[in-house]
């Protein structure tokens, strides 16, 4: 199965200057050393209480760093990350308007690419084609290509590929990926959305915005809310609470991003408390009492 997907969701912001990758340094939570060109990662952006703002995809190519959080944060973050430039040679610019963005599954990704004559990266990197888009593999079956839109048209119009409106959402959610919304800004340090077990944080690094909390958190072992996998049979919105099915009252956790479908059960991402999922308590969705059933994610989140 060969499927795409407009990515419409996510802002694309980049970073140039010859001191991007110091002043990255001192603001992300990766480790920007790490972050060579053709290399991508996973990345949050935190406030000095270590909760985290935004978070996203990073990578690096000959125009500098691009950052990919959810649309709805990218005019707030470039305002407030633009405060924090002061005398460093970087450049700060929203380029969401100006480029497109391309999501494309694949059961056989590489075989998939070659049909539509673009190069398939390496899982974990990044390249530009000789029409100059860039193709991102962040994921083992999925790519992004970005560039202008005309050439993103013409791509989709000379292949088979066929629309597939959320499918994007659906394999973030089912990969175990949480991503930082409008609703869910400044509620949750890193670990708690598991942003360490998807390798976004640099623990040896230097100081960064947030570094204290999210360092004290990781060296103490005091992570006692973690993001779980859930299905049900009707849908959940984001910002619905889970409780204990024992007394229905008792709050467990919060849905952070859904993937509701009328032909498939309903996904979701929830940060629970860590105690409920070793305890294998019986959850429910507060709304509409509708069961919660816990689905193993790809990483192991919970040591039960």
């Amino acid at each position: 199965m060969l499927s795409f997907e407009p990515l419409k969701h996510y802002a694309l912001v980049r970073f140039s200057g010859e001191d991007a990758q110091k002043f990255l340094q001192g603001q992300f939570t990766q480790d920007m050393s790490l972050v060579e060109q053709g290399k991508v990662y996973w990345t949050g952006y935190c406030t000095p209480k270590g909760r985290l703002l935004g978070n996203g995809l990073i990578w690096q190519n000959s125009e500098g760093f691009w950052w990919q959080p959810r649309i709805e944060l990218s005019p707030s973050l470039i305002k407030r990350l633009s405060m924090f430039v002061l005398r460093d040679k970087v450049k700060i610019e929203d380029d969401s308007e100006r480029l497109g963005q391309l999501g494309i599954y694949a059961d056989s990704l590489d075989q998939a690419m070659s049909e539509l004559s673009l190069p398939c990266p390496a899982l974990g990197e990044c390249t530009v084609s000789p029409e100059g888009l860039q193709v991102i593999r962040p994921y083992p079956q999925r790519v992004i290509v970005i560039g202008e839109e005309k050439i993103l048209n013409l791509l989709r119009e000379k292949s088979s590929i066929k629309e597939n409106t959320h499918f994007w959402q659906r394999a973030q959610i089912s990969e175990g990926f949480p991503e930082v919304t409008l609703a869910q800004q400044d509620q949750w340090i890193p670990q708690m959305l598991n942003m360490d077990l998807i390798h976004g944080i640099g623990f040896k690094k230097g100081c960064y915005t947030g570094q204290e909390i999210v360092a004290r958190t990781h060296y103490l072992g005091q992570v006692k809310r973690r993001t779980v996998l859930f299905t049900c049979d009707t849908p959940v919105e984001e910002g619905d609470t889970l409780v204990n099915d024992a007394d229905q009252e008792t709050l467990v956790g919060h849905v952070i991003n859904h993937a509701n479908n009328i032909e498939m059960p309903t996904l979701f991402l929830a940060v629970v408390q860590v105690e409920a999922v070793r305890q294998s308590q019986s959850l429910r969705i507060s709304r509409t009492r509708a069961e919660a059933k816990i689905v193993p994610l790809p990483y192991k989140v919970v040591e039960v």
